[in-house]
């Protein structure tokens, strides 16, 4: 089973990854899901006076002290009256698809998929045809979307285009490696 494990879960990573890269690089979809636009850079400069570092900001940015409720009652007020947001801010900035961040990348797709392969493996006995062993990789697939961008979409509110192109693109992704493993 070890060995079934690691050569499933190689192949079904670097199939993951291809998967990614044609989605990305050669198809043209995601320009829907990521918005590019010229005004972003006089939020840039304007962050770069005035944000300490890297980080994650959300905002209207919440009160330090939340047993200030004047200050809450503030903050849910900006919320409710927006804008609201997250800046993901790295000033340092860092080499558009550096070969580092690929070798990471294709890492962590093979051991994604060396998990799948295992809870595959596991469930097995309960899985009678191939076509059910698919559904059973896609639905793990389906699983992660759910835990992951739809709680970003619920609960940071994510756009839903952004989420559902996020959902999508991964969930095609483990389909192709249910086929494959």
């Amino acid at each position: 089973m070890t060995k079934r494990v690691i050569i499933s879960g190689v192949i079904g990573g670097i199939v993951f990854f291809m998967w990614g890269f044609v989605s990305w690089a050669v198809a043209s979809w995601h320009n829907d899901t990521i918005v590019s636009h010229a005004g972003i850079t006089a939020v840039i400069d304007d962050a770069e006076a005035h944000l300490p570092g890297t980080g994650v900001y959300y905002f209207p940015p919440m009160p330090d002290d939340h047993g200030d409720q004047a200050a809450m009652d503030a903050w849910e007020q900006a919320h409710r009256e927006g804008p609201i947001g997250m800046l993901f801010w790295r000033p340092d900035g860092m080499e558009p698809i550096a070969p580092s961040t690929l070798a990471k990348g294709l890492l962590l797709d093979v051991a994604m998929a060396m998990i799948a392969a295992v809870l595959l493996c596991l469930a097995l006995p309960s899985l009678p045809s191939y076509g059910v062993r698919v559904c059973y990789v896609a639905g793990i697939g389906v699983l992660a979307a759910m835990a992951t961008r739809f709680t970003d979409a619920i609960f940071m509110a994510f756009p839903g285009r952004y989420t559902m192109g996020q959902a999508i693109d991964g969930i095609v992704g483990w389909v192709l490696v249910g086929l494959v493993l």
